[in-house]
């Protein structure tokens, strides 16, 4: 079981589907009540409006449940099964418990110091967000308090964006392989 977490524009989805594709891993949904974006294709999130997504929670169904930006977030507690190569974006606020729940996990962050960086990326996908630009030093601050949970601490810049994709297959084939 792999996750990817990180700010807002950092690139977890765009690592996210590039080891999906090369390792075949199968990947996680999250269930949101956010609108959908144009890339996002129907595997990565299951689109809900508020009453299902608060049904589905009053049923207990959802595990790490967040609410991010004024959408709801959650996961199927019934998807989540260690050992069966499996990739998700996972949220900073929830990392030491899911660590707790899952500690062969192998768990990535993405970290930057620019936030021009996560400004052009947030439009170029046609958010203009400003919350999430707000918000991005303080989740990088929380991964970098939080570092010994993770396997691996990755931060993007302009030298670093290309390289990470080479970087991470690596890793994962090297974690793979024990």
């Amino acid at each position: 079981m792999i996750t990817i977490t990180g700010p807002s524009g950092v690139g977890k989805s765009y690592l996210k589907r590039y080891l999906k594709d090369i390792f075949n891993f199968e990947e996680i949904p999250v269930y949101t009540t956010r609108k959908p974006r144009k890339e996002e294709d129907s595997t990565e999130r299951i689109y809900l409006t508020e009453e299902e997504f608060k049904d589905k929670y009053n049923k207990n169904e959802f595990i790490f449940v967040d609410k991010i930006y004024d959408a709801g977030y959650a996961f199927m507690a019934s998807d989540l099964r260690e050992g069966n190569n499996t990739i998700l974006e996972l949220y900073i606020d929830n990392v030491e418990k899911f660590r707790k729940l899952y500690p062969s996990a192998i768990m990535i962050a993405l970290i930057t110091n620019s936030q021009e960086l996560l400004e052009n990326r947030l439009k170029n996908r046609g958010e203009n967000n400003i919350k999430r630009l707000c918000e991005w030093e303080e989740e990088v601050q929380k991964i970098r308090d939080n570092k010994n949970l993770f396997n691996l601490v990755y931060n993007i810049d302009k030298n670093t964006e290309n390289k990470i994709l080479i970087d991470m297959e690596e890793y994962i084939q090297g974690c793979l392989k024990c």
